[in-house]
């Protein structure tokens, strides 16, 4: 039998300190949903698999609709179900609007324009886009109009081509260039222009 007392008071504190710093690295704050226990420093990756989606269906039939996995030391909430989402995204919108920190948010796009903004700039900045957009068009029937004509130009140049094999490529990225060009600069270019 192993007596306590033969080690060190050190040795003892070291063990004691060991252990504590152990249960709060995989302690989870109370506040989050429940999910699966941690481990020291990597959180729940080492038991993702290689589809999260198999792992997120077995983890909401143990825990729920709503859970929490840690992907390293950063918690990820994971939403399921139509009632759930609908509560989250429609009926508590800003609640759930906010981007979370990333090094690609915070220090590449320095957190600025639409994909890495959030909160009342990011509102903001989408109802200025969107009115820019309705301005050239966006969601009217001129929108649908410069579409109908284009396709209209697209069908001719497809039978100018007389049923010989030949690649479309071009002609359909022509075609789609041609929809924002107009709907832009207000003009189309013919597909035998060598400027498009």
């Amino acid at each position: 039998m192993v007596d306590i007392f033969a080690f060190s008071p050190t040795t003892v504190l070291l063990c004691v300190a060991v252990l504590v710093l152990l249960w709060l690295l995989t302690r989870r704050p109370s506040g989050l949903p429940p999910g699966p226990p941690l481990l020291p420093f990597v959180g729940n990756v080492l038991s993702m698999g290689s589809d999260p989606r198999i792992t997120f269906k077995k983890l909401r039939q143990q825990y729920g609709d709503i859970f929490c996995v840690y992907i390293f030391h950063k918690p990820l909430i994971v939403l399921n179900g139509y009632s759930t989402l609908k509560d989250a995204i429609v009926k508590n919108a800003d609640v759930f609007s906010d981007r979370p920190h990333s090094l690609l948010n915070d220090f590449l796009a320095k957190r600025k324009g639409l994909i890495a903004t959030s909160g009342d700039l990011w509102r903001e900045q989408r109802r200025f886009t969107l009115n820019t957009l309705r301005e050239f068009g966006a969601g009217r029937n001129i929108m649908e109009d410069k579409i109908h004509e284009e396709i209209s130009q697209f069908l001719e140049a497809f039978e100018t081509e007389r049923g010989q094999g030949f690649d479309c490529k071009r002609l359909v990225q022509n075609a789609i260039s041609n929809i924002v060009c107009s709907t832009i600069f207000g003009k189309r270019f013919e597909y035998s222009d060598p400027r498009h």
